[in-house]
């Protein structure tokens, strides 16, 4: 039992933090805009999104994980035509904007560690 768990902890969590960075916050998003969840839900979520985030290194991991995919998907050049601009444009907006507020969180040494695993 003790190999089992030894072999599969680590990516499993490295799973479950990338549900819980994409799936879940955009399921509560959604939820609150189709009144199907709280209106409070996204930003009590964001916040505990935010305290995880300055307070575990596998969450900003994930945060990492899903912004590569993202980049490879929404950004030139890899790109598909299929994408309109205006999408791209809007996400990286978006991105530079949680990118800045996630530097504010963390302190200068993690955000130069993090500047080092992007490139």
């Amino acid at each position: 039992m003790g190999d089992w768990s030894s072999t599969y902890n680590a990516p499993a969590l490295r799973e479950v933090g990338v549900w819980e960075v994409a799936v879940v916050g955009t399921w509560v998003v959604l939820g609150a805009v189709t009144f199907q969840t709280p209106l409070l839900a996204p930003p009590f979520y964001f916040q505990f999104l935010r305290m995880r985030y300055a307070l575990s290194a596998s969450t900003r991991a994930a945060f990492l994980r899903v912004r590569g995919f993202l980049d490879a998907t929404l950004t030139p050049p890899s790109a598909s035509a299929n994408v309109p601009g205006v999408v791209t444009d809007t996400y990286i907006r978006v991105r530079d904007f949680l990118v800045n507020i996630g530097d504010a969180i963390t302190g200068p040494e993690q955000q130069q560690q993090q500047r080092q695993q992007r490139q």
